[in-house]
């Protein structure tokens, strides 16, 4: 009996062994119900993402390429389009000083710089430009005061809206001197009776200015 306990214990664990000691080629396909082999992706097959911390930090501060801007005049002013590479949104912060309107784009660049003089009436000026690595500038510069721009995110990149500044409404006033017969020019008479110029005693035109 002891015999037979042993033998099979002994059977037992020889074919554990022959299971963990398989090698990988073994186990990488299964039979299907009609007998047909199926294939069975390893791990080490798999296409696992980046999670390399360095990549990763590369792959965010890589900066959206802006590929083409696009000036159209308006009633009011103009609008400026910009177009991304891959339609990425794009993130400005907007100043002013002056007659200047300032737009800077974060982790942005543009591949052709803009600089135009006078592109629309009461418009100046329109630059854009790389001001680093990271950071696309737009400066709007008005003739008679600070633009006013509206910006709007679209599928493509974003619009702004620029309204140029009125100018100031100037009153000129003239006057013409010519002279007036004194008959026709309208003056103002106070009589004053004999009796009250004596009662004052006043004898002179000096008196009565008095």
């Amino acid at each position: 009996m002891i015999s037979i306990q042993s033998h099979f214990a002994w059977a037992t664990l020889s074919l554990c062994a022959s299971i963990l000691v398989q090698p990988e080629s073994a186990i990488s396909a299964e039979r299907n119900s009609d007998g047909t082999a199926e294939s069975i992706s390893r791990i080490s097959e798999t296409e696992r993402p980046n999670t390399n911390a360095k990549d990763l930090i590369v792959q965010a501060n890589t900066p959206i390429q802006i590929i083409n801007s696009d000036i159209r005049s308006t009633a009011t002013g103009f609008t400026l389009n910009l177009q991304t590479a891959n339609g990425e949104p794009l993130q400005a912060v907007t100043s002013e000083s002056g007659n200047t309107l300032t737009i800077d784009i974060q982790n942005a660049q543009i591949q052709q710089a803009i600089d135009r003089r006078n592109p629309v009436l009461g418009i100046a000026s329109i630059e854009i430009i790389n001001q680093s690595a990271n950071q696309v500038r737009i400066t709007i510069v008005g003739i008679d005061g600070v633009p006013t721009g509206a910006i709007a995110t679209t599928q493509t990149g974003f619009t702004i809206g620029v309204v140029a500044p009125e100018p100031e409404e100037e009153v000129v006033v003239t006057a013409q001197k010519r002279p007036e017969p004194a008959q026709d020019t309208p003056i103002s008479l106070t009589v004053i009776e004999r009796q009250t110029l004596e009662d004052a005693q006043i004898n002179s035109l000096q008196g009565i200015a008095n």
